[in-house]
């Protein structure tokens, strides 16, 4: 999705007024143009379309002040997906990474607790589960701490909407 999105011109008042590129921003400000990504994509064959929320986690949210808008955003961004790929394809809800690296000793990296990581990633898949995201897909971990964190939090989303989704890692 990230890499797509580059290609489009599009201006600070497209990302909310925001300094920078933040995707998942799109989803609240320009709709539009995420589904059309999701369009495209579909017009090539594709039969799962991936969410726009690899960065949805509030983690990564708050570092652009969106964070109280999480589970927002993860929900519309499964919306999104859903409302392009119909009924007859699928929609994988993308988590990313958070930037910590919870196995490190590193002070600054390493510096979450587990705990604290699962509610993080439970908050995130509540939304995409409640958007219609037929799968989760962790991305890009480095960390496997944050995997299992992810899972747990993926886990503790299907609890709470009473939907199990698979889980892609």
């Amino acid at each position: 999705m990230g890499a797509t999105l580059e290609q489009f011109e599009l201006t600070q008042e497209d990302y909310g007024g925001l300094e920078g590129k933040c995707h998942e921003a799109l989803v609240l400000n320009r709709p539009d143009v995420i589904e059309g990504v999701h369009a495209s994509m579909l017009d090539a064959g594709a039969e799962v379309v991936e969410t726009d929320s690899f960065q949805g986690s509030r983690t990564k949210l708050d570092e652009w002040g969106l964070g109280e808008h999480t589970l927002e955003i993860n929900t519309r961004a499964a919306e999104i997906a859903r409302r392009a790929a119909g009924p007859d394809r699928f929609v994988a809800g993308s988590i990313g990474p958070t930037g910590f690296l919870p196995a490190s000793d590193d002070p600054t990296l390493g510096d979450v607790s587990f705990k604290a990581l699962v509610e993080v990633f439970a908050e995130q898949a509540e939304g995409l589960v409640a958007g219609g995201a037929d799968l989760i897909i962790i991305e890009t971990a480095q960390d496997i701490l944050e995997v299992k964190a992810a899972v747990f939090g993926a886990r503790q989303a299907f609890e709470k909407t009473g939907r199990t989704l698979p889980i892609q890692t």
